[in-house]
């Protein structure tokens, strides 16, 4: 039997008695919770230990994981997280402990510097967490976190940004209130967001140090120009030696919930911290022990992030082989994969056809071309197969493949993009994808993911509908 699959692991109320007990409950809870010496906070963190204590008057919070990871990696956070905190929730889950204090209205001037230099002192004395925290931040918090980490440039693992302001004053698609600059101009007792206090100030001496940073920008508007402080940082940034830089822009809210950032978000902040390892070549990939690292030259690295396959850009590829021999014929592959950045090929899905193989290019020739390679020794963009559509980042795209005797067919989110009668064809795949054949997924020059890889013959269809 062929069967492989893998899903990565892991009445209203009324009436006076009704009303005063409820109230009477309410204020007893809430007499506890003042009375406790270590408060549990409401959600995000209900399940969680969280700490509480002051430095000059204002209130640092520490929250703890449940297990804590090996060598106690921190996120250290310029602003009080989102009343979500999904990357913070995520982090926590990973052994994280996650960390702020109250001092967003000192727009990061020197006092609020002297300020997290006294909580990173009781992080590491108190509590006993690594040397290097991952730094977050939003907005303004980047004031803080840019100022901070230029000058305490040994002690940081990554710089991870969601709409930065990188002067003082917020970023291009956010200058809608000229009072929360001159807020900030004001704490930094300047006249002008022209100031050297700011991330664009600090972008050489961030470059210099080779710190990792990742901005997170939102989607654009239609109609408004580009930030050019965008650019001016990242050069800036590359001109003083930085190479490990990532801008991300948000998909679309439009698109649902096959959007999400936050896989970039965690590759980033998981992998500098030490804890999201490579694969190693020549052996099952622990977690996905179905795969195994695809022996491309050019290959970076691949990583499991929970029940997702990370494919790093390569040069040019990178990919994954299955372990096991697959049907070669009356069969139908199910995945969901997504492009993290990079323009071209995000999914190239190499399977059998008898005796051959093929494979089904996603996102090929600039970042558009969806097709068979090859067929009568064309390529996907050579063939009558090619189709043209545009593919967002940060969006998972549901992909099913089917092979029968006579023909190849293929869907992308129900649609179909592909059906080819291949009986009488030259069937092959090109050269470079050897290393994925018969069975197995790369991408070209180009970050990718994939999750839900599912592939059952039709015997194990029938018989699955049956039931």
């Amino acid at each position: 039997m062929y069967y492989i699959s893998f899903t990565f692991i892991n009445k209203r109320s009324h009436g006076s008695v009704v009303f005063f007990a409820a109230l009477l409950l309410t204020v007893m809870s809430l007499a506890a919770v003042a009375q406790s010496d270590t408060p549990r906070s409401a959600s995000p963190w209900a399940e969680a230990e969280v700490s509480t204590f002051e430095i000059d008057g204002r209130v640092c919070t520490v929250v703890a994981p449940g297990e804590r990871a090996d060598d106690g990696p921190w996120l250290l956070c310029a602003n009080r997280p989102a009343a979500d905190a999904v990357l913070e929730q995520q982090l926590l889950a990973k052994g994280f402990h996650i960390v702020w204090l109250d001092v967003e209205d000192l727009y990061g001037n020197a006092a609020a510097v002297a300020l997290w230099d006294a909580v990173y002192a009781r992080a590491r004395d108190q509590f006993g967490l690594a040397a290097k925290p991952a730094i977050a931040c939003r907005d303004h918090g980047a004031l803080l976190a840019y100022n901070w980490a230029a000058q305490h440039s040994a002690q940081v693992a990554c710089l991870y940004a969601e709409t930065p302001w990188l002067r003082l004053e917020p970023t291009l698609d956010r200058r809608d209130d000229d009072s929360v600059s001159a807020d900030a101009m004001k704490a930094h007792g300047v006249e002008t967001s022209e100031h050297n206090g700011t991330p664009m100030g600090q972008a050489a001496l961030i470059g210099e140090a080779n710190i990792a940073v990742m901005h997170v920008y939102g989607p654009r508007r239609p109609g408004l120009p580009s930030d050019k402080d965008v650019q001016q940082f990242y050069a800036a940034y590359r001109m003083a030696g930085g190479r490990d830089y990532e801008g991300v822009v948000q998909p679309q809210a439009a698109m649902g919930a096959r959007t999400d950032t936050t896989i970039a978000a965690m590759v980033f902040l998981l992998s500098h911290t030490g804890h999201l390892s490579d694969a190693p070549l020549g052996a099952p990939i622990v977690g996905a022990p179905e795969w195994q690292v695809a022996d491309f030259s050019g290959r970076a690295a691949v990583r499991v992030l929970d029940d997702v396959l990370v494919l790093e850009k390569g040069d040019d590829m990178t990919g994954i082989t299955c372990v096991d021999a697959p049907p070669r014929v009356n069969y139908e592959i199910t995945l969901d994969a997504m492009r993290l950045s990079g323009g071209d090929f995000f999914c190239g899905l190499t399977a059998p056809y008898k005796d051959t193989s093929f494979s089904l290019v996603v996102g090929g020739w600039g970042g558009t071309c969806v097709g068979i390679s090859s067929l009568d020794w064309l390529d996907a963009y050579h063939n009558e197969t090619a189709r043209f559509r545009s593919f967002d980042d940060h969006r998972w795209y549901r992909i099913r493949l089917r092979v029968t005797e006579d023909t190849i067919l293929a869907w992308i989110d129900g649609d179909e993009v592909v059906n080819i009668v291949v009986a009488d064809r030259d069937v092959d795949i090109r050269w470079e994808m050897e290393p994925t054949n018969p069975l197995g997924i790369a991408s070209w020059r180009t970050t990718g993911a994939v999750k839900n890889f599912n592939i059952r013959t039709f015997k194990e269809i029938t018989r699955a509908s049956v039931r």
